[in-house]
């Protein structure tokens, strides 16, 4: 535009609790009109690395009369901690038949502080069956106890358990429990007998035995 003498943007953070910091962290300057974009990396005066946090841009601009408008930004966010998260489970294996032995599966979970996590149940097809979400950490421990998103009791087989986040700054993580073996067939054995007689002098018993195949634990 004509008139214009000079021009500066400054990178300053953002204001907090009404409070507006005059202590830009970087500042761009330059002679008639500002360019039409401006690239900033994220670093400061000295090089070093902006701290996390809220900052905004202000622009102002010299005519040669005098005058000096100025312009902002909305608030934009520095997040350069990505998110961290980790499950583990004491135990893979569960049987939900109601005994009130290991009639579910409970998942320990750490994560930061976000905006949200969420965590899904997915069968050995990659069907996701169970969901739920956590705003900023997730729960400390989640319990499954074999029943998708309507409450209705899944079928046995190998299921994962998967914890994620995108922040919002774009930065993911995930963990995982893989694989969680759901089994509620009770356990079939039989024992038989080859002969109903025999002499140890002459010969031996033999035994049968045919079990299924389930985790004797459950």
């Amino acid at each position: 535009a004509d008139g214009i003498t000079s021009w500066t943007v400054r990178i300053l953070p953002a204001p907090n609790d009404g409070t507006k910091s005059d202590s830009p962290v970087m500042s761009f300057s330059g002679k008639g009109t500002p360019p039409a974009e401006l690239v900033w990396d994220g670093k400061k005066t000295d090089k070093s690395q902006a701290s996390d946090g809220p900052y905004l841009g202000e622009l102002t601009v010299v005519y040669d009369k005098g005058d000096q408008p100025k312009a902002s930004t909305s608030p934009f966010i520095i997040k350069n901690r990505r998110p961290e998260v980790t499950v583990s489970a004491d135990n893979l294996f569960f049987s939900p038949d109601g005994d009130n032995k290991q009639d579910s599966i409970a998942i320990a979970q750490n994560t930061t502080d976000e905006e949200n996590w969420t965590g899904t149940i997915s069968d050995d097809k990659d069907r996701i069956i169970k969901s739920v979400t956590w705003p900023g950490k997730a729960a400390g421990e989640f319990v499954w106890d074999g029943t998708d998103n309507d409450g209705n009791k899944v079928p046995d087989g190998d299921y994962r358990y998967f914890l994620a986040t995108t922040d919002i700054a774009g930065n993911q993580a995930s963990a995982a429990v893989t694989p969680i073996k759901l089994q509620t067939v009770k356990p079939e054995l039989s024992l038989s007998v080859g002969g109903s007689a025999f002499s140890p002098k002459a010969g031996s018993c033999l035994l049968y035995t045919s079990p299924s195949p389930r985790d004797p634990s459950l």
